[in-house]
This record gives structure tokens, C-alpha cells and sequence, in this order.
């Protein structure tokens, strides 16, 4: 007899329902590792629809400023190192407040964009030209952040694995940037042997 359509439903929802609880168990961990409160782990339906996220950028988890962390469900199922990987990454963005310090810097160019605006408008190309160089490099800085607290909590070896393997998930493993995180990684893990 064809399992009918309910069934197959809450069989669903109860491994989404199991899936939740491990990944909360591994967050309330690695929270507890790094001496924070535990974030509340919310999950939305598909990738985050984030328009000023560039393509490499795996938009399947985020942390937003409220202590809280956006996991796709698509990504629920995934293998230990991704979920490890993940969580760690932005547990990481949580510690340093990139959320927060991304908002006050928004809100600070545009101020200041339109003073010069109104004050010096020959200047107002050059102003945007420097804020979106400085973007591109608090970019590159928060994601370097967030890899060396998932670093000290999973161990470099794990948060490779993740990023490899969530560059699969994404088909976006051949992205220069997600090289260039994998190898400062790398780096990272090679210099805290020779400190040994």
C-alpha cells in the first residue's frame, strides 16, 4: 500500500525535527567552548536571498546581530564537517559583531556621503570609490575573523573539510576566493605546528 502524502509529510517534519536538535546540540557545545550565551538557531526554507552577497559566498548560513543563526534547511542533512563548519564560521561573525559593525559602517558612509554631498560635491566620486574599497576589504576581514574562531573551535583540518565540501554543496569549489580562505587556513594550521 502507497504511503499517502501526510504520512511522507511528518515524516519530514520529524527528521527536520531530529536534524534541528543536533545542530543545536553542537552550537549549545561550541557556544559553551566559547563562553557566549547560545544562539537561537533559525531555519529558513531556502538559501538566503541576500542580493549584495557575492555568488562564491555560501548564503546557507548567516548570523544576524540579535544572537541569532540563519541555516537553510537544505543544508539540515548535510555531514558532520558542513554543519560543524558552518556553525563555527558563524559563531564566529556573532564573537566579532560583523552584523552590527557592518550596519553602524553603512550607516556612517551614507552620513558622510551625503555631507560631502552637499558640502563638496567634486569630491563625492573619489568618497564612493574609497567606501566601496574599504567594503570589498571589511569583506575579506570578517570572513578571515569568522574562519579563525571556527579555526580554534573544530581544528583547521575540519573547517577545510567544511569549506571543501560546502563548495560541492554550492557548486562553487573552483571560486578563487574560497581558495584563498582554504589556503590562509592552511597557513594557519602549518604556523600553530611549528609553534608546537
Amino acid at each position: 500500500m502507497p504511503m499517502n502524502y501526510h504520512m511522507f509529510s511528518q515524516a519530514l517534519i520529524s527528521d527536520k525535527a531530529a536534524l534541528r536538535l543536533i545542530w543545536e546540540d553542537d552550537l549549545k557545545a561550541m557556544a559553551a567552548q566559547l563562553g557566549i550565551p547560545t544562539p537561537t538557531l533559525v531555519l529558513v526554507e531556502q538559501p538566503l536571498p541576500i542580493f549584495f552577497v557575492p555568488s562564491w559566498q555560501d548564503r546557507r548560513g548567516k548570523a544576524w546581530a540579535k544572537n541569532r543563526i540563519y541555516i537553510a534547511v537544505d543544508v539540515l542533512a548535510c555531514s558532520t564537517n558542513v554543519r560543524r563548519y558552518l556553525l563555527a564560521h558563524e559563531l564566529g561573525h556573532l564573537v566579532h559583531h560583523h552584523t552590527t559593525k557592518t550596519i553602524a559602517g553603512i550607516i556612517s558612509a551614507a552620513l558622510l556621503s551625503l555631507i560631502i554631498w552637499l558640502r563638496l560635491p567634486s569630491l563625492m566620486f573619489p568618497t564612493l570609490c574609497c567606501f566601496l574599497f574599504t567594503g570589498l576589504c571589511w569583506r575579506d576581514y570578517r570572513e578571515n575573523q569568522a574562519d579563525d574562531v571556527g579555526r580554534t573551535l573544530i581544528g583547521a583540518a575540519a573547517m577545510m573539510e567544511g569549506i571543501q565540501e560546502m563548495g560541492r554543496i554550492t557548486k562553487t569549489s573552483n571560486i578563487n576566493e574560497r581558495t584563498r580562505r582554504l589556503n590562509r587556513i592552511a597557513e594557519g594550521q602549518q604556523e600553530s605546528r611549528a609553534g608546537m
